[in-house]
């Protein structure tokens, strides 16, 4: 029985009832006015929404108000005079991705997460880019290199690379400097010109006629009177060569340092 016009079957033998009048072949002529204003109240209850078509096409299609629906199908490149809407707040729930096209852009006062999920951005900081961190694991977006341990940075306008063999720890330790310098120096026979300026006491005795000098006396021989020779000497300087050897402990630096990560962008 065809209740609503969604009853109707599309082959025409089998529309036989329409909303309770007997159509059928050899029905009474009465039913015929009674099926007649059926159809009009069902295309009625169509044009008021009262009931629903299951799903219409049609080549073109103007209305006036609003069109809801559950869903939309189709990508609607083809629709015209939709006004660009203005937006105060858009929530988006349980959704994949936002896509924003035609070279726009998404602004706002603030953004909620962390980002790490967004790609193709422009500008920041390119894949691979090396930074230095003062904390202990990377930032999001970035992953720590554990190449470099224990090494100080040293800074360069040529090519970079890393050298040196012994840790920062290592180099920059706390023991104390103690310890002695052990050598000899070198032997050195003085010259004239170096020694210092002196005299030596002479001896000389009157007799036969000469003098006769010598650098002793004997016996305190009161024959005898003392003089002094001509001083020598020029008291200059001099100097010896000197081979040591070193021996104590490591040098006490005890330098203060903050530790950083090398993190490379992802």
């Amino acid at each position: 029985m065809a209740n609503t016009i969604r009853d109707y079957s599309a082959t025409a033998a089998s529309n036989t009832v329409v909303d309770g009048a007997d159509i059928s072949e050899g029905c009474s002529p009465a039913g015929i006015n009674d099926a007649i204003r059926g159809v009009m109240a069902d295309l009625k209850d169509v044009s008021t929404g009262a009931v629903a078509l299951e799903s219409p096409a049609a080549d073109s299609l103007s209305v006036t108000g609003n069109v809801s629906a559950a869903t939309f199908s189709g990508d609607g490149s083809s629709l015209t005079g939709i006004p660009t809407p203005t937006l105060t707040s858009l929530g988006i729930a349980n959704h994949d991705q936002v896509t924003v096209t035609a070279g726009g852009a998404v602004t706002a006062t603030s953004f909620a997460g962390d980002g790490s999920a967004l790609t193709g951005l422009g500008g920041g900081f390119a894949s691979g880019t090396l930074m230095l961190f003062q904390q202990t694991a990377a930032p999001t977006g970035w992953t720590k290199q554990t190449t470099h341990n224990d090494k100080a940075l040293r800074v360069v306008t040529g090519t970079v690379g890393s050298g040196g063999s012994s840790g920062f720890t290592t180099a920059f330790g706390t023991p104390a400097v103690t310890g002695t310098i052990a050598g000899s120096t070198g032997a050195h026979t003085l010259s004239t010109s170096e020694m210092p300026s002196h005299t030596h006491n002479q001896y000389y005795e009157l007799g036969a006629g000469a003098y006769r000098y010598g650098a002793y006396r004997l016996n305190n021989d009161p024959g005898y009177s003392t003089t002094g020779t001509l001083a020598t000497g020029g008291g200059g300087s001099h100097s010896h060569s000197l081979s040591a050897t070193f021996s104590g402990g490591a040098a006490a630096i005890n330098v203060e340092y903050v530790d950083l990560i090398i993190a490379s962008k992802d």
